[in-house]
């Protein structure tokens, strides 16, 4: 083909992706802002001697790539039609070219990522062709656990492996964050003994703080082996399993099983779902996540009409947190008022399950939490200050100035939630208005707390983990609308008839997932994990076990079980069996008896790097003696009274 048949947009196309594409990595590779925020400061400093020459390589290299996918996707048409293919496909990349005009990561802390993904993904994408063909579908119907194919299951279970290692070698190596597992874990064990509820972190029920009724039924499982392993093993457990609604719900909708399978993958590689279980906190463990298998298998029996499963599915979810219910009412709501939903037994089972949540969300804000809180409201209103002191402050400011809920919600705090949230999935869960409507409530919620509260803004935490089901289901009812449209605009055409593959969506949310695991995960396949400037990800600060570890269970065996012990932070962790354990001694401890310090403690290094080792101001006062120290750990015992105080104990 001569080069004077080539149309001004075949010529200009190719031209515009390469300068997009060079735009792009240039703006990545010499900024030093960038670099560390994408790569980490170690890579990034690895990388600072990349030249605008070496950027522009590489971005006509992987046009041409790109361009190439284009001719062999047309590899059946003359020289003309090939060209122009190809430049057809390329048009995504010429959206980078906006990078001349504005910087996205001035708004977003990972706009140049997003930006990157998207257009990047959409070029993968075309050379399969927006309009995939029919050709070696699944059956038609529900579809049982017997169809799940064994990748499924392998990557379930390579999921189970890795995560309950990585969590159990952060826990024997002292890295664990301690406060919710610290709690849930003592909740269980004095349960066992028949004390509900309970732990020594706080001197009121925990019935105070939140209803989660769920525990009770997790109990059975955790006596078979009473500890922190059991519990960790449920965790990971209840996210690995997660997958499999995912990919029934895929296979459902879309009929093809590696569409579906690639959905269930990027499931299990969303960094979201990853500090569900390992928080950057530190954290690797929350009851919420109990919560994640029950709403993903609800949006599967809504998908199918099986509203009564739904229904089912609905109940033990709601009973994890009071939160849940936010998403139970709207699921509700749809059922009972949605178009397409024939059975009248099926709108009053929504209705009533509407109607259900709302009033046990309700009877738990207004009445069982104040009843153990000594009437105050739930703690968690301490995240709304800045719209209220109280839930009848917040309400009232929301329907006096109702402007403030989007100029609160369109923050770019909030923006970046949302691309985080999405990034695995190529965005496509943002075209989905039936789950986004599911979700809207709780992302409000979540996005009007207080700017400074960065858990409930973040994915890094662990209040997203009820989203996780709603942004996948979202994502594939997305996919399956275009695609459909795709195929009605083709119908007419003879040529591009079964031509398509489907080969280019999982493509492009092969591209999200990757990008996303590599910046945002703190897995093995991440960036992070290997970059020792970020140490609550770093593998060499977080799951290595030090040889020193070893001396906590000598210091265990020195301690008698029915005695009360106050530890640094990290280490409470281990003494959860005891008869009392607090982190130090808060003010409404019992009289604490031994007193166990790690003087290496990395909280206490983080959080007061300049406050002295807290066991010198005990042995100062004269009530508590030293009678171990061994590699930085330290154990106190508190004195026995003079003989004339024996008995009237010492508080």
């Amino acid at each position: 083909m001569s080069l004077r048949n080539l149309t001004w947009r075949e010529a200009v196309i190719p031209i515009l992706a390469a300068t997009g594409l060079t735009l792009w990595i240039q703006d990545i590779f010499l900024s030093d802002t960038l670099r560390a925020r994408l790569l980490g400061p170690r890579l990034a400093g690895a990388t600072a001697g990349a030249t605008g020459l070496v950027c522009g390589l590489v971005g006509v290299g992987l046009t041409l790539l790109l361009g190439c996918c284009g001719f062999k996707s047309a590899r059946w048409r003359g020289g003309r039609e090939r060209m122009s293919e190809a430049a057809r496909r390329l048009w995504p990349l010429t959206i980078l070219n906006v990078l001349l005009v504005m910087d996205p990561s001035a708004y977003l802390s990972h706009g140049h990522l997003y930006l990157g993904v998207f257009c990047v993904g959409l070029t993968l994408w075309r050379p399969g062709g927006l309009c995939p063909s029919p050709g070696n579908a699944l059956p038609e119907g529900a579809l049982s656990l017997r169809h799940v194919p064994v990748a499924v299951y392998a990557a379930a279970g390579t999921y189970f492996a890795v995560f309950l290692a990585m969590a159990w070698l952060q826990y024997a190596s002292l890295n664990l964050q301690p406060v919710d597992f610290y709690s849930a874990e003592q909740r269980m064990w004095n349960a066992l003994q028949g004390d509900f509820f309970r732990s020594d972190n706080t001197p009121r029920s925990f019935l105070a703080e939140h209803i989660m009724l769920l525990d009770v039924a997790v109990l059975p499982i955790y006596a078979l082996w009473p500890g922190i392993p059991i519990l960790l093993m449920v965790h990971v457990a209840l996210a690995a399993i997660s997958c499999i609604p995912v990919w029934l719900l895929a296979a459902e909708t879309l009929r093809r099983r590696e569409v579906a399978t690639a959905f269930a993958v990027a499931f299990l590689l969303h960094p979201g779902l990853h500090h569900a279980n390992l928080e950057i906190s530190g954290a690797a463990y929350n009851p919420l996540l109990y919560a994640l298998p029950f709403l993903a298998w609800g949006l599967l029996f809504l998908e199918r009409g099986w509203y009564r499963c739904w229904a089912v599915c609905s109940v033990p979810a709601i009973l994890v947190k009071e939160d849940i219910t936010v998403l139970i009412f709207t699921e509700g709501l749809i059922v009972a008022l949605g178009r397409g939903i024939r059975p009248a037994g099926a709108r009053r089972l929504g209705a009533a399950m509407a109607a259900g949540s709302l009033a046990w969300l309700l009877l738990c804000l207004r009445v069982f939490i104040p009843h153990f809180f000594s009437g105050q409201e739930s703690h968690g209103f301490q995240h709304y200050t800045e719209l209220g002191r109280s839930s009848s402050e917040i309400v009232l400011r929301i329907l006096r100035e109702p402007w403030i809920v989007p100029q609160r919600v369109l923050t770019p705090q909030n923006l970046e939630f949302l691309a985080q949230m999405f990034l695995p999935y190529g965005f496509l869960g943002l075209l989905d208005p039936r789950t986004l409507f599911f979700a809207a409530p709780t992302y409000g919620y979540l996005m009007l707390s207080n700017t400074t509260y960065e858990a409930t803004h973040s994915i890094f935490f662990y209040y997203h983990i009820p989203l996780l089901p709603f942004a996948a289901a979202g994502s594939i009812r997305s996919l399956r609308r275009i695609t459909e449209r795709a195929r009605r605009q083709d119908a007419g055409d003879p040529e591009s008839r079964g031509s398509g593959s489907w080969s280019g969506p999982v493509a492009y949310l092969a591209a999200g997932t990757l990008a996303a695991t590599l910046v945002l995960s703190k897995t093995p396949l991440s960036l992070s994990f290997y970059d020792p400037a970020q140490p609550m990800a770093y593998y060499g600060s977080m799951y290595v076990v030090p040889e020193r570890a070893g001396v906590v269970r000598e210091i265990q065996k020195l301690i008698p079980r029915d005695k009360v012990v106050g530890a640094s932070e990290h280490l409470v962790l281990f003494f959860t069996h005891w008869k009392h354990c607090y982190i130090h001694v808060p003010p409404h401890a019992h009289p604490v008896d031994y007193l166990v310090f790690d003087l290496q403690d990395k909280w206490r290094r983080i959080y007061s790097p300049d406050s002295s080792p807290p066991h010198l101001g005990y042995l100062a006062g004269g009530e508590f003696e030293e009678i171990f120290h061994q590699e930085d750990f330290v154990v106190l015992r508190r004195r026995a009274p003079p003989s004339g105080q024996a008995g009237k104990g010492v508080e």
